[in-house]
């Protein structure tokens, strides 16, 4: 389930606080932030997937050419008060490895 709110509503962001799940919000914050970095989007083959163990996050990312001929592979681990980082990491690393050449070809 997800909640959106304007940040400028003060009354509805006091409301709706106790939904969040801090452990599901870093989860979410560093996935987004793969999907920031690499300019995904809904047209990209990129994907991200967080899990929390020990208080630990383990973030792996994937870009991949849509036809199989290529898939490239990241993965990170860190405390879940780095969740962004770590995501921005993990999208630095697919980039060394390449990612920007397969993204440009589904750039819209």
């Amino acid at each position: 389930l997800g909640i959106e709110c304007r940040q400028d509503n003060a009354e509805v962001n006091h409301l709706i606080a106790p939904l969040d799940d801090s452990v599901s919000h870093c989860r979410i914050s560093a996935e987004r932030a793969v999907s920031e970095a690499l300019g995904g989007g809904c047209h990209v083959p990129m994907a991200a997937y967080s899990e929390v163990s020990d208080n630990a996050l383990y973030l792996t990312a994937q870009v991949g050419r849509t036809d199989g001929s290529e898939l490239l592979t990241a993965h990170a681990t860190g405390p879940l008060s780095k969740a962004v980082p770590l995501g921005q990491t993990v999208a630095q690393d697919l980039i060394a490895q390449g990612a920007q050449q397969i993204l440009v070809a589904y750039a819209g």
